[in-house]
């Protein structure tokens, strides 16, 4: 906030913290979310905004680390574009790929809340966390 007021930035709007009620409509304000990471930080787990951006029916703008689950389901998908962590020109040519094609965008949005509805939902998630702790308690361990 103080970068902003000191450099006399215009461009940049900061809000309080919103109601996480409101979590879906603001992911579906835009037409795409960037999702993101510091190189080397994206393999210790899923990020648990996607399920909220994907169930809003909004393009995934990835900036992650490769070889990770995110990328495979972006990539596999079709629920938005991906780039290197490192890459910001990648990020930024993704930008104004969605930006001049919001046709496509609109279609990846609803690609991901399909996939959302199929493998993201609370019961599809529950399930397999029981699936896990049952098979943990039939082990030897």
């Amino acid at each position: 906030e103080h970068k902003i007021q000191t450099e006399n930035i215009s461009n940049i709007k900061l809000y309080p913290i919103q109601d996480p009620s409101l979590i879906s409509d603001v992911y579906s304000l835009g037409i795409c979310s960037i999702v993101s990471c510091k190189s080397g930080t994206g393999y210790g787990a899923f990020p648990s905004k996607v399920a909220s951006i994907m169930s809003a029916g909004t393009a995934i703008l990835a900036s992650y680390d490769r070889n990770t689950e995110l990328e495979s389901i972006i990539k596999t998908n079709d629920v938005g574009l991906f780039s290197d962590a490192d890459d910001i020109q990648g990020l930024y040519e993704n930008i104004l790929i969605l930006y001049n094609n919001q046709e496509k965008a609109v279609k990846m949005g609803l690609n991901g809340r399909k996939y959302a509805v199929k493998y993201l939902s609370k019961e599809i998630s529950t399930n397999k966390y029981l699936k896990v702790i049952n098979e943990m308690g039939k082990s030897d361990v």
